[in-house]
């Protein structure tokens, strides 16, 4: 599906031949990259600016829950000025859309402004990798963690009118599947109930297990 963020961007699924195109960019010789770009495709995403590749980004299965997130941009990702906020909020898309509730991701010790930008996602340093890089030097390990338990109740209980209004019923959303999840995440009404927005409101259902941390 592709999405039309500006007149400049435009959203799309990943496809393995970005990631090969992106590499190639970075003048990365590795000759197993193409079959790593390859296993990236199917959770991740491309942006275009003005028809030209900027940035590839997405998360690889790790197994049941947990994921690994990785990106790809050129050395001069700068020019295409893509607000951070536009990846952050896809992370967060896939992750309830493929049922994630653990992503973790690496950062060089000796890259600081890529330490910042993670942290800026939502991730939270877990500790040093000793000789984690292909040149032996260090990395800090990083993870975020969805705390939406996949009760449900959010989706059964409660609804949103659209006008600030709120309805409590007996009634199972007919988007939400037996295993919890939202059918139509990635295209959900405006007045869908998110976990965060039932804490705004106030609205968690009794014995709701999320617990949102400022």
């Amino acid at each position: 599906m592709v999405e039309t963020l500006t007149e400049l961007y435009v959203i799309r699924d990943y496809e393995a031949a970005d990631g090969v195109e992106m590499l190639a960019r970075q003048g990365c010789n590795d000759p197993d990259a193409e079959k790593w770009c390859a296993e990236a495709e199917g959770i991740g995403f491309s942006i275009i600016y003005e028809g030209e590749l900027a940035l590839c980004a997405g998360l690889i299965k790790e197994r049941k829950g947990v994921a690994q997130a990785w990106a790809l941009y050129p050395l001069d990702v700068g020019k295409y000025h893509i607000d951070p906020k536009v990846a952050r909020d896809k992370l967060y898309e896939l992750m309830a859309e493929h049922n994630f509730w653990r992503v973790f991701a690496t950062v060089r010790c000796d890259f600081p402004a890529g330490a910042k930008y993670i942290e800026w996602l939502g991730f939270e340093r877990e500790g040093r990798m000793e000789q984690n890089e292909p040149d032996r030097s260090d990395s800090f390990l990083y993870a975020i963690t969805d705390k939406c338990l996949r009760c449900g109740k959010c989706c059964y209980l409660t609804y949103y009118e659209g006008k600030g209004n709120t309805e409590r019923t007996s009634k199972k959303c007919q988007n939400l599947t037996e295993d919890n999840l939202c059918a139509v995440y990635s295209n959900r009404p405006e007045w869908c109930m998110t976990a965060e927005k039932m804490v705004e409101l106030d609205l968690l259902p009794e014995g709701c297990g999320y617990i949102k941390e400022i």
